[in-house]
């Protein structure tokens, strides 16, 4: 079978490569991407057309990737799904195939936040694993992602990318191999400064048997000096710098040499030494740090760690959430989810009711309120900020945020005064990788949604955030308690479950209670009797219905036996309340 470019068929007769970036233009005069093309022709194998790297606006990849074959030197197109959906990317990759462009480079694309127009709307209509399958489609079967027929099948020699150096280390060659499954050919990496880390990542891969069946391409860059290094290592997302590489005072030998990138590769080959690779420039692409050594201590270190603090704040309020602190209920009941009717005012803008559930609530016991505004065809950004702002009319407790979208996360925490909770993020890298930036720049927490006895999806998830900036303490774990009705071990599975994060990691964690109860009788004694259980296993905070009495005194009478309702105070406080209710006025 012939090789789809020069560049597929250099790699398969095992060549030795030299890729580079092109300098991204924002001129719309052809000469301008020409001249700085030229510079690299005759040095390098094939030279890579950015998708607005970083977030900022450049001339379209595929516009230079053209103006490059026009002038016969070949590209690696790069193409984000971060600025389009399904249709776009299609029709992009068809384009690209019909102006001669075969090297192809799939990715996710820096998220909007990092650029310079921070509002712009993020797509990912489909993620860039499933892009790389989208393309491998249309090459290998002559098909759209419907199903429907080419009537001629593009030639493609597809890429993608891969950071070996993003916690956990262990992860990164088993996506690696996802992305092999899907149809990549070959594999960009990050920036390699760490070649001792780079060369285990190797070893992980050849493991996983995929020396043979996919080629990696390192990047290779060259700091300016040991400022421009130090910049790398703190400004530059997802970048892993060495601090010998800092503080070249201590290596005098590395000098001081022109900034400049490659990318180099041998189907399995070791890392290239330096002065294998030539010029070139190269903007670092995102990905994460390596943990480090600490994160290998034992579970009895990790007991004796100070308890994790997680403070949550209103304009006027601050609440604590902390497994020496009571049990913070945070009420379930602003949610159009199952209710018509209030779906149906806040769909009309009528916020009466969400005000009148507001105070209910915090009469009733609830230190916070989840608010959810997901009604079927309404703006839910500025749906949900206008019930936030509604909330905070009547109550001064703080907020947990609830959307699946983006936008509206993200427009409600730039409305909200005060410090949120997020719900949620789950365990996906796209879903972490456009979520944790915008919890980080607003300086919220966040909910993390793990399946039942997967703790090291866990420490995956805090890993990423700590790369984030985002502080452990900040992460709030949700074990995903599943009803008893479909599984009678259920129950006994999250509580275990509960204890292993407890002690392994001791994050705060939270979890929907009313799930355990669900599709049974009696809901509300089931799901009093388990938040006793789930408390003394670790749980320190729960979104549910305070208004069920059976449930507000379960949690109240768990806080007293656990040791952390000083003197009885707040159980008698209750019940005198509760008293003075009860007596008839006049």
């Amino acid at each position: 079978m012939p090789a789809p470019s020069r560049l597929a068929g250099l790699l398969r007769d095992g060549r030795f490569v030299v890729t580079a970036e092109l300098t991204s233009t924002n001129s719309a005069d052809p000469e301008a991407t020409w001249r700085l093309a030229e510079v690299l022709r005759g040095s390098v194998d094939a030279v890579n057309c950015t998708d607005n790297t970083g977030a900022h606006v450049h001339m379209s990849s595929l516009a230079a990737a053209h103006l490059l074959v026009e002038k016969g030197i070949e590209p690696i197109m790069q193409l984000t799904v971060r600025d389009r959906n399904r249709l776009a990317l299609q029709a992009d990759l068809l384009g690209a195939a019909a102006l001669g462009i075969r090297n192809i480079v799939l990715m996710s694309g820096d998220d909007v936040t990092a650029g310079d127009h921070p509002e712009a709307r993020r797509i990912y209509d489909i993620d860039s694993m499933q892009l790389i399958e989208v393309a491998a489609g249309m090459r290998d079967r002559g098909v759209y992602l419907s199903g429907r027929k080419l009537e001629q099948a593009p030639s493609f020699f597809i890429g993608a990318v891969e950071n070996p150096f993003a916690p956990p280390l262990e992860f990164r060659p088993l996506r690696l191999q996802k992305k092999v499954r899907a149809g990549a050919d070959f594999i960009q990496t990050q920036l390699v400064f760490d070649v001792p880390l780079f060369a285990r990542f190797m070893s992980m891969v050849g493991d996983l048997g995929l020396r043979d069946k996919v080629f990696i391409i390192p990047s290779i860059g060259i700091p300016r000096s040991a400022r421009g290094a130090r910049f790398m290592r703190d400004k530059v997302p997802g970048l892993h710098v060495p601090d010998a590489i800092v503080d070249p005072g201590r290596h005098p030998d590395r000098g001081r040499t022109r900034q400049g990138c490659a990318r180099d590769s041998r189907r399995g080959g070791r890392p290239p030494d330096r002065d294998q690779v030539g010029g070139g420039r190269r903007a670092g692409r995102r990905g994460r740090r390596s943990p480090p050594e600490a994160n290998h201590e034992s579970a009895g270190d990790r007991r004796r760690k100070p308890l994790m603090e997680t403070i949550l704040r209103s304009r006027s309020r601050e609440i604590v959430i902390s497994s020496d602190r009571p049990f913070v209920m945070i009420g379930e009941r602003i949610n159009p989810t199952g209710r018509k009717v209030l779906a149906a005012e806040m769909k009309a803008g009528v916020m009466d009711r969400v005000r009148s559930d507001a105070i209910a609530q915090v009469e009733a016991g609830a230190q916070m309120l989840d608010v959810n505004a997901g009604v079927p065809l309404v703006d839910e950004p500025a749906l949900l900020v206008a019930t936030i702002k509604a909330v905070s009319e009547v109550t001064d407790v703080p907020i947990c945020i609830d959307s699946s979208v983006i936008e509206a996360l993200e427009a409600a925490l730039a409305a909200y005064e005060g410090k949120a909770l997020v719900n949620s993020v789950t365990a996906e890298d796209e879903r972490m990788d456009r979520i944790l930036p915008v919890v980080k720049k607003y300086g919220a927490a966040g909910i993390t949604m793990v399946p039942q006895e997967r703790v090291e999806i866990a420490r995956r998830i805090i890993e990423r955030a700590k790369y984030y900036g985002i502080p452990a303490e900040d992460v709030i774990i949700d074990p995903i308690a599943m009803t008893v009705a479909a599984d009678p071990q259920a129950g006994l599975v999250t509580l275990e479950t509960m204890r292993l994060i407890k002690e392994q990691l001791g994050n705060n964690m939270i979890c929907g209670a009313s799930n355990v109860s669900f599709g049974l009788p009696d809901r509300h004694i089931l799901n009093a009797a388990f938040f006793p259980v789930a408390m003394h296993a670790g749980l320190t905070c729960a979104i549910t219905n305070p208004l069920v009495p059976e449930v507000r005194k379960a949690v109240q009478a768990s806080d007293l036996l656990l040791g952390h309702d000083e003197y009885a105070m707040n159980w008698i406080s209750a019940f005198r309340a509760e008293q003075k209710k009860a007596v008839p006025a006049g």
